[in-house]
C-alpha cells in the first residue's frame, strides 16, 4: 500500500548498479510535448538475442477490507470475494483473474484473522480460507506471494498490527526495552528463531488450506510507520533487518526450497547488504520495489545488484485522483519498461477489486464491486445489484492487454531504437512456442509509424487497445497481417498495439 512520500535520492552502488528511488507520479492528464512528434522511427528487433524470461503478472486481492482513511482493522467481515455472489466470484475468476499467475497476500492486513495468542494466522471468519482457495484454483494461478505488512502482535514490541500513533512499532526484539522482556529477557536470538518458526508455520497454514506459496516476503515497506498494519525498521541499525530477514529465509529454505524470497519493497538499502554479503545472498532470489503511479519514464536501464534481478510488486494510482486514459497508457508503458529496460521477471498491480463507493477504488481496482449486504441504490449505477461487480476499464485494459497477449514464461528480446522517446514505446518478447510478438504504444499526440526491422519473413496479425476499447474479450480489435523482414504499422495518439507472428 503506497502513500504519498517525499523520497530522497538513494544510490545503490556496487557492479554497476544504481537505482534513484525519487520518483514523480503520473497526473490524470497527460503532459504536454516540448517536441513534435517524429511521423516515424526505426527499431530493430533481434529475436535471437534472449532476454529474461517474465514469469508472468501478479494482483492483490483484497480480502479483508479497510475503510475509507485506510484504518477499521476490527470492522466486520467484508472483503472482495465475501461481498460478491457465488456466480460474480466465479465470473471474477474466469474473466479477470485468469492469466495472472500470482495473488499478493498482505499478511497481517488483509488476512488478518489470528489465534488467541495472537502468534499465527488464521481466517478471519470462518469462510475466509475457502474463498482464498477457491479463487486461486479457479482461476488457474499458481499461487500466492505472501508478504507480511505487520506480523502478529506477539512478535511486535508494540504487541499490536498498526503503527503511526508513537508506540514502538518494531519487530518484539528490536523493541527500546527488550533485555526486560518477560519471556525472552533480552535473547535476540532464541526470539528470531521462535519469529522464523512462526512464520514458517503460517506458511504451512496458508499452504493447508489450498493456496500454494510461489513468493513470500518480510516486511512490506520497512521503512514505513502507517496507520495500517506495518512494522518499521527505518530508526534501527540497518543490520537489524537483516538479522530478521536471514532467520525467517533460512527456515524458508529448509521448509521448501521452491518458495522464492524477496526483499525489501521500498529504497532496497537494507536488503543491500544481504545481498552484497556473499554467505546470505543466496537467501535472496529476487529484489523488490514499490512503484505506485510513477511515470513510465522514470523506468531507465540499470545493472543488476550482485546479479539479483529486480521486479516491482505495488503499482496504482493510490496518491490522489482517479483512473483515467492517460494514466491507462501510462501503465501499460510502465509494464514494457520494466519488461524490456528492467528486465524484469515480473510486475504486479494493486488490487484485483475493491468497493465501488470507496474513494481511493478508481485508482486502485480493475474491478468495483457492489457488497451483497449494501441495499442504498443511490450509491451505484442502476445496473449495479448488490453482490455484483464491474470493470474499471481505464486500469483493467491495460492489464487485460498484456494477460491476453503475453502468455506465462515468455522471453524478452533484444530491440534497438534508433531514436528513443519515452511516449513511444516497444517491447518485444517470444511466447513459449517461439512465435515473436511486438508491442508498441503512442502517447505523443500524433500518429507514429513503427518501421520494425524484424529479421524474419513471418506473417504478423494485428491488435489494437485504448483506454476505452479493448475489443471482443479484451482480445484488442484486430487489424489485420503485415509481413516481411520489416514492417511499417501505424499506431494512433493513445493507442496501444500487439504483431504476433503467425
Amino acid at each position: 500500500m503506497m502513500k504519498k512520500r517525499h523520497y530522497l535520492l538513494i544510490l545503490l552502488t556496487g557492479v554497476g548498479f544504481s537505482l534513484q528511488a525519487q520518483h514523480t507520479k503520473y497526473p490524470m492528464e497527460r503532459p504536454e510535448r516540448t517536441i513534435p512528434t517524429a511521423a516515424e522511427g526505426v527499431y530493430d528487433i533481434y529475436p535471437q538475442q534472449l532476454k529474461q524470461v517474465v514469469k508472468g503478472v501478479g494482483v492483490e486481492i483484497y480480502s479483508d477490507q479497510l475503510n475509507n482513511n485506510s484504518d477499521g482493522m476490527n470492522m466486520k467481515e467484508k472483503g472482495m470475494l465475501h461481498d460478491i455472489t457465488p456466480d460474480e466470484r466465479e465470473r471474477l475468476y474466469k474473466e479477470m483473474l485468469t492469466g495472472f499467475r500470482y495473488a499478493r497476500l498482505a499478511g497481517g492486513l488483509y488476512l488478518r484473522g489470528m489465534d488467541a495468542e495472537k502468534k499465527q494466522l488464521r481466517g478471519r471468519w470462518p469462510s475466509q480460507m475457502t474463498e482464498l482457495k477457491e479463487m486461486v484454483r479457479g482461476s488457474g494461478m499458481e499461487g500466492v506471494s505472501f508478504e507480511y505488512f505487520s506480523p502478529l502482535p506477539y512478535w511486535k514490541a508494540n504487541q499490536k498490527l498498526t503503527g503511526k500513533d508513537g508506540s514502538d512499532n518494531v519487530l518484539r526484539c528490536f523493541g527500546k526495552d527488550f533485555k526486560n522482556d518477560p519471556v525472552y529477557k533480552g535473547d535476540t536470538t532464541r526470539f528470531l528463531n521462535d519469529f522464523a518458526e512462526a512464520v514458517v508455520n503460517d506458511i504451512q497454514f496458508l499452504k493447508n488450506n489450498g493456496l500454494p506459496i510461489s513468493f513470500f516476503g518480510l516486511q512490506n515497506e520497512p521503512m514505513s510507520d502507517t496507520r495500517y498494519s506495518s512494522c518499521v525498521y527505518k530508526n534501527l541499525p540497518i543490520d537489524k533487518y537483516g538479522m530478521a530477514y536471514v532467520a525467517v529465509a533460512k527456515k524458508i529454505r529448509e521448509m521448501d526450497p521452491d518458495i522464492r524470497i524477496i526483499g525489501d519493497s521500498q529504497g532496497l538499502r537494507l536488503i543491500r547488504p544481504v545481498v552484497a554479503n556473499s554467505e546470505t545472498s543466496d537467501l535472496v532470489d529476487y529484489m523488490v520495489m514499490h512503484h505506485g503511479g510513477v511515470d513510465s519514464k522514470q523506468v531507465q536501464p540499470i545493472e543488476p545488484y550482485h546479479g539479483k534481478a529486480l521486479f516491482q510488486n505495488e503499482y496504482s494510482y493510490s496518491g490522489g485522483g482517479v483512473a483515467s486514459p492517460a494514466r491507462c497508457i501510462n501503465t501499460v508503458q510502465h509494464i514494457m519498461n520494466w519488461f524490456q529496460r528492467r528486465e524484469a521477471p515480473s510486475w504486479f498491480w494493486l488490487h484485483a477489486m475493491m468497493p465501488y463507493d470507496m474513494k481511493m477504488s478508481s485508482g486502485r481496482a480493475l474491478g468495483l464491486y457492489r457488497p451483497k449486504y449494501d441495499t442504498d441504490d443511490s450509491k451505484y449505477p442502476e445496473d449495479l445489484k448488490p453482490g455484483h461487480w464491474v470493470w474499471n476499464p481505464h486500469n483493467w485494459h491495460a492489464l487485460a492487454s498484456f494477460i491476453k497477449h503475453m502468455p506465462w514464461d515468455s522471453q524478452v528480446v533484444g530491440v534497438k531504437e534508433r531514436d528513443v522517446d519515452e511516449d513511444l514505446r516497444i517491447l518485444a518478447f517470444k511466447k513459449p512456442n517461439g512465435k515473436l510478438v511486438i508491442m508498441l504504444s503512442n502517447r505523443s499526440f500524433g500518429t507514429h509509424r513503427f518501421v520494425l526491422q524484424t529479421r524474419t519473413d513471418a506473417v504478423y496479425k494485428g491488435y489494437r487497445y485504448t483506454a476505452d476499447e479493448a475489443g471482443t474479450d479484451f482480445m484488442g480489435v484486430e487489424l489485420g497481417a503485415l509481413s516481411g523482414k520489416t514492417i511499417r504499422p501505424e499506431v494512433p495518439d493513445m493507442a496501444w498495439e500487439f504483431w504476433e507472428e503467425q
